[in-house]
């Protein structure tokens, strides 16, 4: 009998060593499972904080988003006004240039030469044969012109120099 119950006695401290190992283990797995408890909690706040600063950069993105479209249309609109003054003023150069022009042409101030300085070579005639040898024909005073650089003539004090040709 004693040897049956040493048998006994050794099975059960056999469990018990088994036991006891088996509690170790689930110490360990316990820490284990409260470390990874504590990172899980660690990553649901750091979840939320980054929720909360994507919130925030969409919202700092709308904003930057809002005031850099802004900005162009503000661009476009000062640049729109501003070819559109330019356009304007061109146009009233323009209109300024067709009414002196056809008052040019009207008046009979000046006859137009029509060709290139080139032509001119053969003489004035070729170009005006109605005018007459006595006729004075009045031209730009400039310095592709004999007589000046823009100066005036005296009978008349415009910019223009009447002379007479030697080819009429």
């Amino acid at each position: 009998m004693t040897e049956d119950l040493r048998r006994r006695l050794a099975e059960q401290e056999k469990k018990v060593d088994d036991l006891t190992e088996i509690g170790k283990n689930v110490d360990d797995l316990t820490k284990k499972l409260a470390k990874w408890k504590e990172k899980r909690n660690k990553c649901l706040e750091r979840k939320r904080e980054l929720k909360s600063n994507l919130k925030t950069v969409e919202a700092e993105n709308g904003k930057l988003k809002a005031a850099i479209i802004e900005s162009l249309n503000a661009s476009v609109k000062r640049l729109s006004e501003s070819r559109s003054i330019e356009v304007d003023q061109l146009r009233s150069k323009l209109e300024m240039v067709e009414k002196e022009l056809a008052s040019v042409k009207t008046s009979g101030h000046r006859q137009s030469i029509v060709g290139s300085s080139t032509n001119l070579i053969g003489g004035f005639g070729q170009f005006w044969p109605n005018v007459e040898s006595s006729q004075a024909i009045v031209i730009p005073s400039s310095p592709a012109f004999p007589g000046g650089s823009g100066t005036s003539s005296p009978a008349t004090g415009s910019p223009y120099r009447a002379f007479r040709s030697p080819h009429f």
